[in-house]
């Protein structure tokens, strides 16, 4: 409904209005997007493959929007739906969301003592900071679809890992086989900060591949290849996350390692 309320509002001004909707790349979490192939996902692309499959109400909602959008574009709309990925702190202050999924993993991981090294595709994270992605924002809501619909794919030409996380982790918390990691976790279960997200990560979502995708439309808004490879997150943007994360406290009470000795968090942010 509020999709549906935002488009009349667009059609009924005077002067017509663009509008930009933020969707989501869970839109593309079907087998179908997640084949062997692993080819890029077309900006063009309407999403046929993932009418059956989609795991949760969030990712079918947008979805449904993003439908609702496309032929509203093609009755004369005039705007964008930047499909965003994993939204991660600002790259500056390092502050971050502590209810993301990623930085569950991480706390999980000091509480257990241990983090998983993970092998394959699956340990790519498609993620880009939220400074970025209110950049992309900023810059598609000023520009012009010539009365259609257009879509941005939000992804970075260097994605990070959870290893590349984990091993900033280290010595303090050393990478173990994933099997063991799991093996850890289940034993915990409930006690740790990935509590709420178990049946996720039974599922296999570490393990899932990276869905890749096509960016044609956010190579000509971000006009350079100098301006997209600022979008990734870098070794050094994950270093200034976990600090801000340790500053605040959130990385605290591992009941399986020491916390103040030595290696990363050894060290306090000023």
């Amino acid at each position: 409904m509020s999709t549906m309320q935002a488009i009349s509002l667009c059609a009924s001004s005077e002067r017509p209005k663009r509008l930009v909707f933020i969707s989501s790349t869970s839109v593309l979490d079907t087998p179908f997007y997640q084949s062997p192939e692993n080819q890029p996902v077309s900006e063009t692309d309407e999403l046929d493959g993932a009418r059956e499959g989609l795991p949760n109400g969030y990712s079918q909602t947008k979805w449904v929007a993003e439908q609702i959008l496309r032929e509203a574009g093609r009755r004369g709309l005039d705007g964008c739906v930047v499909r965003s990925c994993y939204v991660v702190g600002d790259r500056g202050t390092g502050a971050c969301n502590t209810d993301d999924f990623i930085w569950r993993v991480v706390k999980a991981s000091v509480e257990l003592g241990c983090a998983p090294l993970l092998e394959g595709a699956g340990l790519e994270l498609n993620a880009v900071p939220v400074g970025d992605i209110a950049r992309i924002v900023a810059k598609v809501s000023g520009a012009s679809g010539g009365g259609m619909m257009t879509t941005v794919n939000v992804t970075a030409p260097t994605l990070p890992s959870f290893n590349a996380i984990h091993a900033s982790l280290q010595p303090t918390i050393p990478m173990v086989p994933y099997a063991e990691w799991l093996a850890r976790l289940k034993e915990r279960k409930t006690k740790t900060a990935l509590a709420p997200l178990l049946h996720l990560i039974f599922a296999g979502i570490l393990q899932q591949k990276s869905v890749r995708l096509g960016c044609a439309n956010l190579r000509a808004v971000m006009g350079s290849e100098e301006e997209m490879d600022t979008l990734s997150v870098t070794p050094e943007s994950i270093k200034v996350y976990l600090e801000w994360l340790k500053g605040v406290g959130w990385l605290d009470g591992g009941e399986e390692s020491d916390m103040q000795t030595g290696g990363f968090f050894g060290r306090s942010r000023k």
